[in-house]
């Protein structure tokens, strides 16, 4: 094992919150130079470290913006009204099973076709039961699309040319690619695409010791918005894009069947990592042979 043997004149210590940072800095003998509290600010953070910038080795990471954060936040609460949504209609499919009622033969999850819904029950305890279920699934429908119209005209503010080359990949539309922007917020805070890949959940963990690899593990290691959206990318770039299908027929030959999927969102996390870094929109050619 090798150890960090340089010595510097000062050290510095930083507890990050999401709005707020305390720094502290002491020198070689364990005084304490500056201790002090601020603004989740970089401009502020290297403005206290001034003085001591000569001889302090500092590595400043990335920082969500506090807009950023409070939009990323907005589209994970879409996201769990969206759920509960799914749950809402999912319990009036079940109800009809288990009354032993014809299912609606429409989709349930346009509105149009949930008209005379609940009708052929005749416990009306039942009928309430799915009348509940409907008139809060129409509020979480109304409540959602207010959401996505507030944080779109946030992105277009944000950064509009970055969302303009999310939506340019097949299958990505409009949630994905809010979904994907403000859970990336900067693509330059990843240093390679493999750093993005790990972060996104699209490959697995390495277990090593002493250079050996011990497997794999820690699968729920990383953002888990960005694993789902660019699975629900793959999945909707195989319906939309012959290059998808094509690309997805070579994976099952060599992967087989249940990882051809896994590998093509793998695949797809790449090229937004490099569409992104190079600002390019989606080559679908470039895609297919690579």
């Amino acid at each position: 094992m090798n150890f960090y043997g340089l010595s510097h004149k000062h050290y510095c210590g930083v507890d990050l919150h999401s709005r707020t940072l305390y720094l502290c800095i002491v020198g070689q003998d364990g005084v304490v130079l500056l201790h002090r509290g601020l603004p989740c600010d970089p401009d502020r953070f290297l403005l206290a470290i001034a003085p001591f910038r000569q001889d302090l080795v500092v590595a400043v990471e990335c920082v969500y913006s506090w807009y950023w954060l409070a939009d990323r936040d907005l589209m994970r609460r879409r996201l769990l009204f969206v759920r509960q949504r799914g749950s809402l209609l999912a319990h009036i499919q079940i109800t009809h099973h288990q009354y032993n009622v014809d299912p609606p033969g429409k989709r349930i999850t346009y509105r149009s076709n949930r008209e005379g819904l609940g009708e052929g029950f005749e416990d009306s305890s039942v009928r309430h039961s799915i009348a509940a279920d409907l008139a809060l699934a129409d509020h979480y429908e109304v409540t959602i699309g207010e959401l996505e119209l507030a944080v779109l005209r946030q992105a277009r503010i944000h950064d509009p040319n970055a969302l303009a080359l999310l939506t340019s990949v097949p299958g990505i539309g409009k949630v994905l690619a809010l979904t994907i922007l403000y859970e990336i917020h900067d693509i330059s805070r990843f240093p390679s695409v493999r750093d993005f890949a790990s972060y996104s959940r699209l490959v697995k963990c390495e277990r090593s010791s002493a250079g050996k690899s011990l497997g794999s593990g820690g699968n729920k290691i990383g953002n888990a918005h960005l694993k789902w959206a660019f699975s629900e990318a793959a999945v909707l770039f195989i319906a939309k894009s012959e290059q998808g299908r094509t690309v997805l027929k070579r994976l099952e030959r060599k992967y087989g069947k249940p990882k051809a999927l896994s590998v093509l969102a793998h695949k797809l996390g790449r090229a937004v990592y490099y569409m992104l870094a190079r600002k390019q929109a989606f080559d679908p050619q470039r895609f297919a042979t690579s």
